[in-house]
């Protein structure tokens, strides 16, 4: 996808990804992995290291016949080396630049990264390239990102949540106010957010607001909302009666406006979090409209859950058939997962998420290839775009709810995690260390957790747990074995 970094960087970059999946390597694997010589990865290992140092990030990587090996704690942040990266990138600073309309001096950009005019103007290509995923295009004089409105919004969205993932607010206005607003909204509509989710969402209603601001407006929209209930869970809804903004929507501007934020509301990850009323309104305005997510859904369902008992108990569970809606809009609109555009980075492959050794999962992947292939035919105006994603987020919801009885009470694991989906990947490795687990993705649980797993360790987070609750921040959005070893480790010597 976008390969942001300078090239030493990226070479950093790999590097340390590479060791959160295998803590100990030989120098000559490394070498294969970055191209280069031996000479040259000592020396990127050890600015490696003194970018510990100045993030005071406690890691080290040390070189002992032939061998590297990483020393880390289990709360080794990898966003914060990504956040560093990216402020210090020519198209990093180049991309912010853009959001907030800046006139780009190309004599400043030239000195800054000692390049040459002609250099500046290739970064300028590559990255006109690297925007075409995202339906967007790059003008050269003046320089300018143009496209459609809410591909703009999205790809800020997916830029500054993957790169910052609520560890640092990256924008002017206030973040207290807008998590002020989240949260009485989230108690007019009796609904629960996690800390994670709550930052997510600022992210999102900051950069609307910039865009409007800066008068730049959704013109229309193709997918009419009407009476969808996510309406009630709207931006312009959770500011309607908030505090004094300057920012006036034309009137022309507004059905789209409204449509288009009932769209971020449906394929927001925080409306398959909770059992609501308006979980329950929402499966019947789909089914009661037939819309052609939910022909598509029951299309789909059929093909995967050949038995009838099965197709007929997740049709009647409304948190699960909630789920699975959101879960097929995310994947048709675009590919759910922010951090894509780094683990995409050259020699960098995306980690297959199933277990494959399980073989309920592999059959149940392949029934689920099949069914794509067949859904997206039947179906072609609504066509699953983030297939692997798909596959592993259903296999395991389906196996976690015809499959296994999870975890008996004992000690108590709360996941915030940014996505539903995720969090069953997580509790299904969680099983393998076979001791008995409580393990909860709700909120409210927070305070009698025994121990929180979760991406990313924010001051918000810190207010709500007791001082004496272990927090494991994961390196990626699952379970490495690094990290399955380290917990084995510690529930064995946690008092149960």
């Amino acid at each position: 996808m976008i390969h942001l970094f300078e090239k030493k960087d990226t070479k950093i970059y790999k590097i340390v990804s590479e060791f959160l999946r295998r803590p100990t390597m030989k120098l000559s694997d490394l070498n294969n992995l970055v191209n280069i010589s031996s000479v040259t990865l000592i020396k990127d290992i050890a600015e490696t290291n003194q970018l510990f140092r100045q993030l005071q990030i406690k890691a080290h990587i040390s070189i002992d016949n032939q061998t590297a090996t990483i020393d880390r704690t289990a709360s080794f942040s990898l966003p914060k080396i990504t956040i560093t990266l990216f402020e210090r990138s020519f198209k990093g600073n180049l991309l912010m630049d853009l959001l907030y309309e800046r006139d780009i001096d190309i004599n400043s950009y030239t000195y800054l990264y000692d390049i040459s005019e002609a250099s500046f103007y290739r970064k300028i290509h590559e990255l006109k390239s690297d925007l075409k995923i995202f339906n967007l295009d790059l003008n050269t004089k003046p320089i300018k990102l143009v496209g459609r409105e809410q591909d703009i919004r999205y790809f800020y969205q997916s830029l500054l949540w993957g790169v910052y993932r609520g560890i640092i607010w990256p924008f002017n206005t206030s973040k207290h106010e807008y998590l002020k607003q989240i949260e009485a909204k989230e108690k007019e509509i009796i609904f629960n957010l996690s800390s994670i989710q709550k930052d997510q969402w600022s992210f999102w209603i900051a950069i609307i607001d910039l865009r409007r601001e800066m008068n730049h407006f959704v013109s229309s929209m193709s997918t009419k909302y009407e009476n969808n209930p996510m309406k009630s869970v709207s931006f312009l809804v959770f500011f309607s009666n908030s505090y004094q903004s300057s920012i006036t929507i034309p009137e022309k501007y507004m059905p789209a406006e409204i449509n288009y934020e009932t769209s971020i509301a449906e394929t927001g990850t925080f409306i398959a979090t909770a059992d609501s009323p308006l979980v329950h309104s929402y499966v019947v305005y789909h089914k009661f409209h037939n819309t052609e997510l939910w022909q598509f859904a029951i299309y789909f369902l059929k093909l995967v859950l050949e038995n009838d008992t099965f197709f007929a108990e997740a049709m009647e569970s409304q948190l699960f058939m909630t789920r699975f809606l959101s879960l097929l809009t995310q994947t048709n609109r675009y590919s759910y997962h922010y951090q894509t555009m780094f683990n995409s980075l050259p020699g960098i492959s995306r980690t297959y998420l199933l277990d494959t050794n399980s073989r309920a999962q592999e059959i149940l992947s392949n029934i689920i290839t099949n069914a794509i292939v067949l859904a997206n035919t039947k179906i072609p105006k609504f066509h699953i775009k983030d297939k692997e994603f798909l596959i592993a987020a259903l296999s395991e919801s389906i196996l976690g709810m015809f499959k296994f009885n999870f975890y008996d009470n004992s000690y108590r694991i709360s996941l915030l995690l940014e996505n539903i989906y995720a969090a069953e990947l997580v509790k299904k490795q969680l099983s393998t260390l076979n001791y008995e687990l409580t393990i909860s993705t709700e909120n409210e649980d927070i305070k009698k957790a025994d121990l929180i797993i979760c991406e990313t360790y924010t001051e918000s987070l810190a207010n709500e747990v007791y001082p004496d609750t272990q927090v494991f921040v994961l390196a990626k959005s699952y379970l490495t074995q690094h990290d399955l070893n380290g917990l084995d480790n510690f529930l064995r010597t946690a008092k149960l």
